[in-house]
């Protein structure tokens, strides 16, 4: 699992944070999206310069469901989630913007 942050704040309120480079593009990808195409583009923008952009390899578990952890939310930007438990197949998430969580 690889997270990089989406921006890197600044304290100082009138400099512009610095973005990921893709950045722009997922705004793009998920405002066009179900979940989030009424949301306002700039707010969109905000909220996701809080979050990481996290990469899984193939077969690597996001949660795990025994762990306690932070409460944290994932949009499936690319790719395949399966949903199971006690190693039993539940659902496929393979939409882009599908929250998980």
């Amino acid at each position: 699992m690889f997270r990089t942050p989406l921006s890197k704040p600044t304290d100082d309120l009138s400099v512009t944070p610095c973005d990921h480079p893709e950045l722009e593009k997922l705004i793009t990808l998920l405002h066009a999206g179900h979940a989030f195409k009424t949301m306002d583009r700039q707010m969109l923008q905000q909220v996701f310069r809080q979050g990481e952009l996290l990469v899984l390899t193939a077969h690597e578990t996001l949660i795990h469901g025994v762990e306690p952890q932070a409460a944290e939310v994932y949009i499936l930007i690319s790719g395949v989630i399966a949903v199971m438990s006690n190693s039993i197949f539940l659902t496929r998430l393979d939409t882009v913007g599908e929250i998980i969580g």
